[in-house]
C-alpha cells in the first residue's frame, strides 16, 4: 500500500461525486507515479488555497475511459476511487495549522512548497495526523 498526496483541482468534487481519479497520459514524473497506483492505495486529496480535501482508496486497476467527467478536459487515465474520510467544502481542514507537525513540510515558514508536487509519498505519521485532523473537521 502507497500513500500519496493528490493534488486536487477545481474538479476536485467532481471527482468525488463520480468517485475517479483522473490524469492524461503523458511522460511526466506524476505520470510515473500515477501508472503505478494500485488497489488498497491511498490518496490523500489536497486542494490549493482552501486544504485538505478528503482521503480516499484506489478501488480499481487503471483504465482508460474518454467518457467526459470533467468541464476543461477528460482526464481519459483513470482509477476508481471510494471515500476514508470524505469532507464537504465546507470542511476541508488548512495544511498550515498542521506545517509544524507534518514530515512532508521541511520548512514551515514555506509549508506550501510542500504541496507543488502531485502524487508524492508521504510517510504514514503524516497520514495518520491528517487522517485524525480530517475526521475531527467532518464529525464537528
Amino acid at each position: 500500500m502507497q500513500i500519496k498526496l493528490a493534488l486536487a483541482s477545481q474538479h476536485t468534487e467532481s471527482c468525488f461525486e463520480h468517485q475517479i481519479f483522473g490524469l492524461n497520459a503523458g511522460s511526466s514524473k506524476v505520470w510515473q507515479r500515477f501508472v503505478h497506483l494500485s488497489p488498497d492505495d491511498i490518496l490523500v486529496f489536497y486542494k490549493t488555497k482552501e486544504g485538505f480535501a478528503g482521503i480516499w482508496k484506489v478501488v480499481s486497476d487503471i483504465y482508460k475511459d474518454t467518457k467526459p467527467l470533467w468541464a476543461n478536459d477528460v482526464y481519459s487515465i483513470r482509477v476508481k476511487i471510494e471515500p476514508i474520510v470524505p469532507l464537504q467544502v465546507s470542511q476541508y481542514v488548512n495544511a498550515k495549522t498542521m506545517a509544524s507537525e507534518l514530515e512532508i513540510i521541511t520548512q514551515p515558514a514555506y509549508w506550501e512548497v510542500a504541496f507543488r508536487e502531485n502524487l508524492k509519498e508521504i510517510s504514514l505519521k503524516d497520514y495518520d495526523l491528517i487522517k485524525k485532523r480530517l475526521e475531527k473537521a467532518k464529525y464537528k
